[in-house]
C-alpha cells in the first residue's frame, strides 16, 4: 500500500504498508479506517481476511474472522465498509458463503450475513456503496449494480448489465462513478 500527498498526489511512502510475510499480505483490496479511527483494516482477497493496520502502516493482526482465515465465512473478499450500526462489512464471491456481504462486530467475530447469498440475484460482490436511502453493491458475476435497504433486504438492479463493475464512489451532486474492469473498461 503506497501513501500519497492529499493536495499535490505526490508519492510520499511506496512501501507505507509493505509485503509482509508475517501478515501474510496477498492481494490487498480495500482499505478503510478501523472502527476506532486509530488505524486502518485492509481486506485481502487471496487469503481471506481482513488485516489491522496502525496508523504508521505496522501490522496488528488479523481483524477478521476473528481467530483467522475460514473460507466457510470469507473467501475471495473484496471491498470492506462499515455500516451506520459500526459493523464491518465484507464481499464474499466463493466459498461456502459465497455471492453474499458478510458482518463482523467490533471484535472480528462473524455475526452473520448482512446480505443473503445471492439476494436479488447478487453474484460475485465486489463494492459496497452506502448511501441516504440504500446500499448499492456492485457485483461482477451477476453484471450489476444491485440496491439493498439498509436492512439488507433487495430493491432490485441499480444498473445492468454492466461488465465487471468494482469500485463505486458517490459524487456530491448524488451521481455514482463506478470503475469497470472489462472491455468496454474505465
Amino acid at each position: 500500500v503506497m501513501a500519497f500527498d492529499p493536495t499535490t498526489g505526490d508519492l510520499i511512502d511506496a512501501d507505507y504498508i509493505p509485503h509482509d510475510p508475517a501478515a501474510n499480505l496477498g492481494t490487498p483490496q480495500h482499505i478503510i479506517p478501523n472502527l476506532g479511527g486509530d488505524g486502518y483494516l485492509l481486506s485481502d482477497q487471496i487469503r481471506n481476511v481482513i488485516n489491522a493496520y496502525g496508523l504508521d502502516g505496522t501490522w496488528q493482526g488479523v481483524f477478521a474472522p476473528a481467530g483467522g482465515a475460514d473460507t466457510s465465512i470469507l473467501q475471495n473478499m473484496r471491498g470492506i465498509a462499515v455500516s451506520p450500526e459500526g459493523t464491518v462489512l465484507a464481499t464474499v464471491a466463493s466459498g461456502g458463503n459465497a455471492h453474499a456481504v458478510a458482518e463482523f462486530d467490533a471484535d472480528g467475530n462473524y455475526i452473520g450475513n448482512f446480505i443473503d447469498n445471492e439476494a436479488g440475484g447478487m453474484q460475485g460482490p465486489w463494492y459496497i456503496l452506502f448511501r441516504d436511502a440504500d446500499v448499492l453493491v456492485s457485483s461482477v458475476t451477476s453484471s450489476a449494480i444491485h440496491r439493498f435497504t439498509h436492512d439488507g433486504e433487495p430493491l432490485g438492479v441499480f444498473h445492468g448489465p454492466i461488465a465487471f463493475p468494482q469500485q463505486m464512489q458517490e459524487l456530491a451532486n448524488g451521481n455514482i462513478l463506478v470503475s469497470n474492469f472489462s472491455s468496454p473498461s474505465g
